[in-house]
């Protein structure tokens, strides 16, 4: 994932940001209809990945993450910082704007204090703040969880599908079980008994081989499938949050704006991260 960050000239910490969006949870669903760890929702995730009645790139890490560094890198260009472009994520970069024309001035802490609007809740008013504590948090570990063991990642690879194939014919001589084939494709809508053309299969390095011989014996052409490079799934731990581009936390406001004012204030100026753009 942060190999996709900077892949696309972004800061790698951006790759944090699905742990307050949904703790990482690929299947997280919000009662606004985003889903997936990076919480697109239909409107928004349809301008960047697959979205139809045999695949949902939402609910793919990679495919999700290379959708979400887009739009994060297109919020920078059109609002020039990172506070303001990583909480137009969560508030959208409409809303942004009606909050700098309303207060003028582009400085979050200033839309914070300043902007008042139904939708400006807890949730986006906190957005900046929260990926601030996950980026201290994930980047130091063992300063803030000493006793926490990781578990190891299992690598899958990303193997293109030129043909549509019925599932049943590829997994049972490649010795795949269901269960294993639908944790590593959460992007594959449930009950989907045909692998559609173009789509990238996630497999475990020792299952390439005999799934492209399997594929090569129904498309009847050879083994020669592009592997793409290894990659990692993550956990899928907890809930979801709500949807890209609006604001999410109005069932959650609580504490005083002064207090946010102040996290927000200090953590802005003590910030570690370097979220220069490059």
């Amino acid at each position: 994932m942060q190999r996709i960050f900077r892949d696309e000239g972004l800061p790698s910490q951006l790759a944090f940001l699905p742990l307050v969006e949904s703790s990482f949870n690929v299947h997280a669903r919000s009662g606004a209809g985003a889903v997936g760890m990076w919480q697109f929702i239909p409107e928004t995730g349809k301008k960047f990945m697959r979205i139809d009645d045999k695949v949902d790139e939402r609910r793919d890490p990679m495919a999700s993450t290379r959708a979400a560094a887009r739009l994060l890198k297109q919020n920078y260009r059109i609002l020039g910082s990172w506070p303001l472009a990583i909480t137009a994520y969560n508030h959208g970069t409409e809303g942004i704007f009606r909050g700098i024309e309303s207060v003028g001035s582009r400085d979050l802490v200033q839309l914070i204090r300043r902007y008042q609007a139904p939708t400006f809740g807890f949730a986006s008013k906190n957005f900046y703040a929260e990926f601030l504590a996950v980026v201290e948090i994930a980047t130091q570990p063992e300063k803030h969880f000493p006793f926490l063991r990781l578990h190891p990642p299992v690598a899958l690879h990303e193997v293109e599908i030129k043909k549509a194939a019925a599932v049943a014919a590829l997994l049972k001589p490649a010795a795949i079980s269901t269960g294993d084939f639908f944790q590593w494709n959460p992007a594959l809508q449930a009950g989907t008994n045909v692998i559609p053309a173009g789509y990238r299969v996630n497999l475990p390095a020792e299952k390439i081989r005999p799934f492209l011989a399997a594929h090569a014996r129904v498309a009847g052409r050879p083994v020669n499938s592009p592997v793409h490079g290894p990659r990692k799934p993550i956990s899928n731990n907890a809930g979801a949050k709500s949807g890209v581009g609006a604001d999410r936390g109005a069932a959650k406001e609580r504490g005083s704006s002064r207090t946010k004012e102040q996290v927000v204030q200090d953590l802005v100026a003590r910030q570690a991260v370097d979220l220069a753009a490059r």
